[in-house]
């Protein structure tokens, strides 16, 4: 489904028995008679049905929320309404389709929490279209899996431990999708979208709310692979740069660019032609309009810090570019690194490099080799040097040649995206499979958004 199609939805959620919709009387406060019954109604997107809105009133004002699980006690909370008032109108996104699960509204006054009545609700059959998954094992992290997966047409999908379908977006048969993630205000799904002929500019990025009624297509010229959103509204991406050089040669270069909520360029951060030479001898595959010169694949922003991260595929480096100035602060990996290996194996033909507090984790595609790996590297910049400190080997036979992505958590546990390979897999510290999906032959797996709970105060 293109975001241009979607319509607002009204089919309201069902209970058990005929009603659509629902009215939950007698709130149940945490004193009784702290406040009077009130009314609670809940609406069953048609264009996402395992996507709800419920709205109510409160006698008393205070912040609304809302419980919601397979059964009464729940287990998953929405996001919480920043301002106090008396009318609420809370998203609850998560539930798997297909089920009947159970929700309830919170109201937290300055008396204390007011609780609505236990409901059920019923979420509706995913589309037939969508591929299918697999699970075995239980993933101990994040309710909420984002993945676009692509084949002959691409989709933006939302997937429980289960492997069951918590949310959907289907593309036209000549997109490609890469990257998904959740709104930085949590009240959407932003991704990408290029042209499978690249040479032609089609270059997108969708926000679509959770619920599927407000879709924007916001374009993002030449883009492609990656983007990320920016704390202070817009976006950046990575974009091609395609000029002629030398005698007769077309290069394709690579920027990083950043746009407004409404596409509209504010600057251009950094630009390879500025800072680089083409060299004599490129691959000329990728992109039809010329020769690949540098494959930038992945980007992502530090907000604390004002840099950008980004994955130079064929020099087998990562940069780090100041915001502000677009200049580089240091490079890792390939020929001519500002960092030095000091132990351990380089990686190559890198995907998604990921900085945290101690380096950097990066998925390494090298060629000639059965299988691919996920590598972290301390960094010391103070020495200018990086090492290998740990190492997770894919399964044998399973050699990654496109995408690749990986998620840490805070306890070790890891969340791994494999690409061609197509299929999800979640490690634990000492390297041990806990949980694996794979998608029906011929799907590709693009960057990956975990999401603990989704839903909160809508737009």
């Amino acid at each position: 489904m293109d975001p241009a199609t979607a319509r607002p939805a009204s089919t309201r959620a069902k209970v058990r028995g005929p009603m659509l919709a629902l009215f939950l009387l007698g709130c149940l406060a945490c004193s009784p008679g702290d406040a009077g019954d009130y009314e609670v109604s809940v609406v069953r997107s048609e264009v996402v049905p395992t996507v709800f809105t419920v709205t109510w009133t409160s006698d008393e004002p205070g912040t609304g929320r809302v419980e919601f699980g397979p059964d009464e006690d729940y287990g998953r909370v929405t996001a919480s309404e920043s301002e106090s008032g008396t009318e609420h109108r809370i998203v609850v996104a998560g539930v798997p389709a297909a089920s009947v699960w159970h929700l309830r509204a919170v109201t937290e006054t300055a008396g204390g929490e007011l609780a609505s009545a236990d409901v059920e609700i019923e979420s509706g059959a995913a589309s037939p279209s969508l591929p299918t998954f697999s699970a075995s094992g239980k993933r101990k992290h994040g309710s909420n899996l984002i993945a676009p997966v692509f084949s002959d047409h691409p989709f933006v999908l939302g997937l429980d431990g289960e492997g069951r379908y918590t949310w959907w977006w289907e593309g036209e048969s000549d997109d490609v999708y890469t990257r998904a993630r959740l709104s930085l205000d949590g009240t959407a799904i932003v991704f990408n979208r290029f042209d499978e002929d690249r040479s032609i500019d089609r270059g997108a990025i969708y926000r679509v709310s959770l619920d599927g009624t407000d879709a924007q297509e916001i374009p993002a010229e030449l883009s492609h692979h990656d983007f990320v959103e920016l704390p202070e509204g817009g976006y950046a991406y990575l974009k091609i740069d395609v000029r002629e050089y030398g005698d007769g040669r077309v290069i394709v270069g690579d920027s990083v660019v950043e746009i407004d909520e409404a596409g509209a360029l504010v600057s251009e951060v950094w630009n390879a032609w500025d800072e680089w030479t083409p060299p004599d001898d490129l691959s000329n595959g990728f992109y039809p309009q010329g020769e690949d010169w540098l494959h930038c694949n992945t980007i992502e922003y530090d907000a604390e810090r004002g840099v950008y991260l980004v994955s130079v595929r064929n020099e087998s480096m990562v940069m780090e570019l100041d915001r502000a100035t677009g200049e580089i602060l240091w490079t890792l990996g390939g020929e001519g690194s500002s960092l030095a290996l000091a132990s351990g194996t380089a990686f190559e033909h890198q995907h998604a490099p990921l900085r945290d507090d101690s380096g950097m984790l990066v998925f390494d595609n090298r060629d000639g080799e059965s299988r691919s790996y996920v590598r972290h590297y301390a960094i010391d910049e103070g020495a200018g040097t990086y090492a290998e400190d740990w190492t997770y080997a894919g399964p044998e036979g399973n050699w990654i040649a496109l995408l690749g992505d990986a998620i840490p958590y805070d306890d070790g546990n890891m969340l791994i995206a494999w690409g061609t390979g197509g299929f999800i897999s979640e490690i634990d510290s000492d390297g041990n499979q806990n949980w694996r999906a794979d998608a029906e032959f011929g799907h590709i797996i693009g960057f990956l958004d975990s999401v603990e709970s989704l839903g909160g105060p809508a737009e």
